[in-house]
């Protein structure tokens, strides 16, 4: 069960699996949020002078599946697993991947580092040099987060339960104590009652019988209010502002969106995106001399005028000339080339 001790009542809870995680919306938000985000960020590599080269792997590491759906399942399985795991299936004349697939989680590699894995009905066994591991830098979220998921969940199934039977809860009492129904008949009574609830919200209580109620409305329990919590609890986990979970927990009534893409990158993403690049810069993936990096000019992207502005100062001062903000922005070389002046015709020729 994965407890250290039995007697402990503050033992480290089990592991969730996935299925149970992202049943709960916040963990689907905040999936979508970290994973999405950096799906879709380029990465590209980089030599010692800072020039981009192009990279099979990096442009397309599956062959079947776009880039940015590889790089979301990969941050996916680094976010609740803990780990990810690349399979190498194509390389280069360098000897390096040019082309993955990537491994259903749980990848459990044998005492020599084998993998034993199922493709296509067939029995694999990758070699340790076929593998492509990438660490998580924090804890995984189903270990981590394994107590306040599983909160949300018993809070939504008592939810569930007033919507069905949108009734409080309690017990009959026979009126007469000498009627003693079968075990089969209270079944069976029940049974219409809480049909009954459900189709019709006023409820008949035969003459044999009184109802009493034990339960506190949904009010009063403060389901609400818990569920609140709970989702604070998880965007805690996740390490996501809460806001982003639907939760309002400031006054704030205005922020840029840059500023809190940019929060949002120093608090959460980077430390994904910073193990992700620094594994693909490593010398089993990237040749020496060069070096991987995500490519957030398009996640920071401001608006036009501050954009602008900001090319400008750096044509100004010399950083940027302005085909380099010709590629910035997508567009096409020759809108940004000086016209060429028309050749002179000598004199005297027709």
């Amino acid at each position: 069960m994965g407890l250290e001790q039995w007697s402990s009542p503050v033992n480290p809870v089990a592991k969730v699996s996935r299925k149970q995680a992202i049943q709960v919306p916040a963990i689907k938000r905040g999936r979508d949020i970290i994973a999405g985000s950096i799906g879709s960020l380029p990465f590209r590599m980089y030599d010692m002078d800072n020039v981009d080269h192009v990279s099979n792997l990096l442009s397309q590491p599956e062959r079947h599946n776009p880039r940015s759906v590889t790089m979301t399942n990969l941050i996916e399985d680094i976010l609740f697993e803990g780990e990810g795991w690349w399979w190498t299936t194509e390389r280069d004349w360098r000897n390096f991947p040019t082309f993955v697939m990537r491994l259903e989680p749980p990848v459990e590699p044998d005492e020599r580092g084998y993998v034993h894995i199922t493709l296509n009905g067939e029995e694999r066994v990758i070699p340790p040099q076929d593998l492509i591991r990438f660490p998580s830098p924090t804890e995984p979220v189903l270990y981590a987060g394994a107590r306040a998921i599983r909160t949300w969940l018993k809070l939504s199934v008592t939810v569930d339960n007033y919507a069905d039977v949108p009734m409080p809860a309690g017990y009959f009492t026979p009126k007469n104590e000498q009627w003693d129904p079968s075990p089969a008949e209270i079944g069976d009574f029940l049974d219409e009652w809480e049909k009954a609830r459900r189709e019709h919200s006023t409820g008949y209580i035969p003459g044999l019988v009184d109802f009493e109620t034990v339960q506190l409305n949904p009010e009063q329990l403060q389901l609400v209010e818990a569920r609140r919590e709970a989702v604070i609890e998880l965007s805690e986990v996740l390490g996501i502002d809460p806001e982003d979970l639907g939760i309002s927990t400031t006054t704030r009534t205005y922020q840029n969106v840059q500023d809190r893409r940019l929060g949002r990158l120093n608090d959460t993403l980077g430390m994904y995106v910073s193990a992700v690049q620094e594994r693909l810069s490593m010398f089993d993936i990237t040749p020496r001399g060069y070096t991987v990096r995500a490519d957030w000019a398009g996640f920071l992207r401001a608006d036009d005028l501050a954009r602008y502005q900001a090319y400008q100062l750096a044509v100004n001062l010399g950083v940027i000339d302005r085909y380099d903000i010709a590629k910035r922005e997508g567009l096409p070389r020759p809108l940004f080339e000086a016209p060429t002046a028309p050749a002179e015709i000598p004199a005297g020729t027709g």
